[in-house]
C-alpha cells in the first residue's frame, strides 16, 4: 500500500551494528560523531527529496532520546516532529552524582561531567543545556 510515507533508520556511530570500532567512534569524547551522523542522514533525506523539513519526524527512546533531542536543539530547522520516550536530556546534571544508579557505568559511554575535559565536550551536545526555545505539546 502506497501512502507516500518514507521510513528511514539510521545506524549511527555508538551503536554496535558495524562492530566495535564503529561503536567506539561514537562514544565518550567522540559522542558528537553519532549526532553529526544522524543530522547528516536527515540532510541526505532532504537533499535527495525523500522528505522535507516540514514533514520530517524523528523518534528516540532513552539513550536514543539523547541523540534525537541533541539533533533537535542543534538543528531545529530540520525537523517538524520530535518524539522522545524516556529521553536522557539532562546528562550533565544526571551523570554528576556517582551514587545515582547506573551513573558510573554511563561515564564509559558519555564521559564524566566531573572531569573538565569531559564536561566541555558533553556540553557541546547536551540537549538541556542547548535549548533555545522549547514548545511542549501534550495530547
Amino acid at each position: 500500500m502506497d501512502r507516500s510515507v518514507v521510513y528511514a533508520q539510521a545506524h549511527v556511530r555508538g551503536g554496535g551494528e558495524f562492530g566495535e570500532i564503529w561503536h567506539e567512534s561514537g562514544k565518550k569524547h567522540n559522542k558528537i560523531n553519532s549526532i553529526i551522523d544522524f543530522i547528516t542522514c536527515s540532510e541526505y533525506l532532504i537533499k535527495n527529496k525523500y522528505t522535507k523539513p516540514e514533514l520530517l519526524a524523528i523518534h528516540g527512546t532513552s539513550a536514543g532520546g539523547l541523540l534525537i533531542s541533541s539533533c533537535m536543539v542543534l538543528r531545529p530547522e530540520l525537523y517538524k516532529i520530535v518524539i522522545l520516550c524516556a529521553p536522557s536530556i539532562d546528562i550533565l546534571n544526571k551523570l554528576r552524582d556517582p551514587k545515582m544508579p547506573y551513573t558510573v557505568n554511563k561515564w564509559n559511554e558519555y564521559g564524566n561531567p566531573n572531569i573538565k575535559k569531559d564536561f566541555i565536550l558533553m556540553k557541546q551536545y547536551a540537549p538541556y543545556n542547548n535549548i533555545q526555545i522549547l514548545i511542549i505539546l501534550i495530547v
